[in-house]
């Protein structure tokens, strides 16, 4: 799952906004125009169990030419946690999840 925690300027999606990427690699939802969503692909290949914080910053005259393309001068930073609901395939798991 990656989260966007803070966003700074003008960005494409602002604080909270979450993507879900899958084991087989399907994305659900975005975090930007398109361009950083590949690259946090990316990083989901190479996470362990600890998350990860990624930033992104569109500030400089430089991300004009070869930016993510966060939309319009801002910065991210994006959270990527692995989730695990292995525990929710119990039985007893789930009954006691549903008497709560």
């Amino acid at each position: 799952m990656a989260t966007i925690v803070n966003s700074f300027g003008s960005t494409y999606r602002q604080k909270g906004a979450k993507m879900l990427i899958t084991e087989t690699g399907e994305i659900v939802g975005t975090l930007s125009g398109g361009c950083v969503e590949n690259d946090i692909f990316q990083y989901t290949k190479q996470i362990s169990d600890e998350p990860l914080l990624i930033s992104y910053d569109a500030t400089s005259e430089e991300d004009l030419i070869w930016g993510f393309g966060l939309g319009c001068n801002g910065a991210v930073q994006i959270l990527l946690e692995k989730l695990d609901y292995s525990w929710k395939l119990s039985p007893l798991n789930l009954i006691n999840e549903c008497l709560t």
